[in-house]
C-alpha cells in the first residue's frame, strides 16, 4: 500500500468536470492562434521564446 486513499465518488464527480475543462482549454487556445501577431512583432527576443510562448 501507498498510503493514499481516494474516494471513488470524488473521482467520478472530477472526471465529469474535466470535459469542461477541456473544452476551455479549446477555446484559449483558439482565441491565442487568433490574437497571434506576426514574427517582426516579437523582434529580436522573440526569436528565440516565440516557440516557447506558443
Amino acid at each position: 500500500m501507498s498510503g493514499f486513499s481516494a474516494d471513488p465518488e470524488e473521482l467520478r464527480k472530477l472526471a465529469g468536470k474535466l470535459d469542461g475543462h477541456r473544452s476551455t482549454a479549446s477555446k484559449i487556445t483558439e482565441l491565442v492562434d487568433r490574437a497571434d501577431v506576426g514574427d517582426k512583432s516579437w523582434g529580436v527576443v522573440g526569436i528565440f521564446v516565440k516557440d516557447q510562448y506558443r
